[in-house]
């Protein structure tokens, strides 16, 4: 496979995203003809989900440049036969439990068997994962009694999502894949949370999706308020958390991996503070007038509690609406309660934003929160992670600077969303599932 090269495969990956930035704009604008089958249907939107994501995979050499670097070194390691958390040569560059691990060591695995360059590869894995995802949006909503071209819609709305592009096809980060999993998890939830099958299905999807990366165990405690009996709230629990402990127990059993920094590093890590929320508009205002490093200090020492209290909170104002509303509610208060961000975390809300609530409604706050998170995302990618030329032109601190200004917009918009949300649940109807 022969890549562009860097300056024009820049050229042609930021050409491409306009593209599917207007292509999403004006889908909800369009009418659909929905005469063919469902299945044509899905397939025609899983289609155009891959042919969005394999352009950018197949045209760029490169992906967000820290990441694609760590992701070589565990592979490496792991194909090695050796610990990843206990290596010198990761040195802590893998802050997630080991179901990641093997995806990464897979990815490593087909490009030396097929010659795809390992780029390539890695990128594969989540551009799968948006594919399943796309197919399980249109399953879900056309399942819940909506029309096909609903279904189509919504699914299509996620197939062109620029922010679930960006993320897959030209950062190469996995969060699609605890995404899926996590739909997965709340689908079982969503249709067969009577039958004991039903249960043990999602809580088997959710330790899964927690063994990748820890975020979605937000939805636990949704599912937990939301049983009516204390034995399956125990064996839904139980299950859940057996899925992780167990399949890391035998990671460290069979490369005798010290369990200490395997843990430490998985179930404390955040971002980094002072790029995003509360937390970016006050490193501002420090850079603007030299004031705020104690306010700076209290919230990077105090981040992790102010998590737990908004979550904590959303729990409690959605609890009389249904699971899904719940669960956007939650990451939404994670978004805007963190002082510490991930670029890859924009992706997380998307899904789930699509599958709840009303199209109409939905596609008003979609548009808006794909508006802020590619002003927050551009000069991350084309400034600094995908080419580092524009912050070298302008100087890193000048370039940190426009990225955390940019940062202002996508949490803004977060928490015009989230206060709408909260409203609109104390009306809500209470509602078991």
């Amino acid at each position: 496979m022969n890549f562009l090269r860097l300056p024009h495969a820049l050229a042609v990956s930021l050409a491409w995203l306009a593209f599917c930035v207007v292509l999403y704009y004006l889908v909800p604008r369009r009418s659909f003809a929905t005469q063919r089958r469902p299945v044509v249907l899905a397939g025609l939107v899983v289609a155009i989900a891959f042919v969005v994501r394999l352009i950018p995979a197949v045209a760029l050499p490169v992906g967000a440049s820290y990441d694609i670097d760590s992701f070589r070194l565990v592979a490496e390691t792991f194909l090695r036969g050796e610990g990843v958390y206990s290596s010198s040569s990761v040195a802590g560059r893998h802050p997630y439990l080991p179901f990641q691990v093997y995806l990464i060591g897979a990815a490593m695995w087909v490009s030396q068997k097929t010659g795809l360059p390992f780029i390539f590869a890695i990128k594969g894995v989540p551009i799968l994962a948006d594919l399943a995802l796309t197919a399980l949006i249109f399953y879900v909503i056309l399942r819940s009694g909506k029309s096909a071209r609903d279904a189509f819609v919504r699914s299509l709305l996620y197939a062109l999502n620029p922010v679930s592009v960006l993320v897959s096809a030209y950062h190469g980060q996995f969060d699609a894949v605890p995404a899926l999993l996590l739909a997965l998890s709340w689908c079982f939830w969503r249709f067969d949370n009577a039958t004991t099958r039903g249960l043990l299905l999602s809580a088997l999807a959710l330790g899964f999706a927690v063994l990748d990366k820890t975020w979605p165990a937000l939805f636990l405690p949704i599912v937990l308020l939301r049983l009516r009996s204390v034995r399956k709230s125990i064996t839904y629990g139980l299950v859940t958390v057996a899925v992780p402990m167990l399949f890391t127990g035998l990671y460290i059993v069979v490369f005798r991996e010290d369990p200490a920094p395997l843990l430490g590093r998985a179930l404390t890590h955040a971002g980094v503070p002072g790029w995003w929320g509360t937390g970016d508009v006050v490193s501002l205002v420090k850079t603007a007038t030299g004031w705020g490093e104690p306010i700076l200090n209290w919230l990077e020492h105090c981040s992790r509690w102010l998590v737990f209290t908004a979550v904590g909170l959303s729990y409690w104002i959605t609890r009389r609406q249904n699971s899904l509303e719940a669960l956007v509610t939650a990451l939404l208060a994670l978004y805007v309660s963190t002082v510490g961000f991930g670029l890859q975390w924009v992706l997380w809300v998307v899904p789930f934003a699509l599958l709840a609530g009303d199209l109409r409604a939905t596609i008003q706050a979609m548009n808006w929160y794909v508006l802020g998170s590619l002003i927050y995302l551009l000069p991350w990618y084309y400034g600094y992670h995908l080419d580092d030329t524009l912050a070298n032109l302008i100087s890193f601190e000048r370039m940190a600077l426009l990225m955390q200004v940019c940062a202002i917009p996508a949490w803004a918009i977060d928490l015009v969303w989230i206060v709408r949300r909260f409203a609109a649940a104390r009306h809500a109807d209470t509602s078991p599932i």
